[in-house]
């Protein structure tokens, strides 16, 4: 008997002892941080000149050759890609995907910057992959 009042005993205490800490503050004695600085990369250099834009639609047309549209780095273009089929339009090489239904066109805000040919590719829900026309930029010095 003596042995379970001598457990009921300190397991009481460990208790008290527990709240007195738990409701006590500890003091502030740690030394306080430095505010983090994060690195941020300067900005990309804005063009003395104002870029061109270009506003492009494409349609898918089975059974035609995909219209190819030329245009200079640095253009900012507008593009709408129209589908009688559901699916999604992919800009290859660009990384960019967009829902297209019938209609309701596929749209895509872009800043050509690096010379190259990017696809728009329809992605329907039923079927193949295929082309519905291709943007090919060429660099500043050249003619496209």
């Amino acid at each position: 008997m003596h042995l379970r009042r001598a457990l009921l005993l300190m397991a009481v205490v460990l208790l008290g002892v527990a709240a007195v800490e738990a409701l006590v503050g500890v003091p502030s004695t740690r030394v306080p941080r430095e505010p983090r600085t994060t690195q941020v990369a300067p900005p990309p250099p804005v063009p003395r000149t104002p870029s061109a834009s270009a506003s492009v639609t494409f349609r898918y047309r089975p059974g035609r050759k995909p219209p190819v549209r030329r245009l200079r780095a640095g253009t900012h273009v507008t593009l709408q890609v129209a589908s009688t089929r559901a699916g999604e339009v992919l800009l290859r090489g660009l990384g960019l995907v967009q829902p297209v239904e019938p209609g309701t066109p596929a749209s895509f805000d872009v800043l050509l910057t690096a010379p190259g040919r990017y696809d728009a590719v329809l992605d329907p829900v039923v079927g193949r992959p295929v082309r519905v026309g291709r943007l090919v930029v060429s660099g500043c010095c050249r003619r496209p």
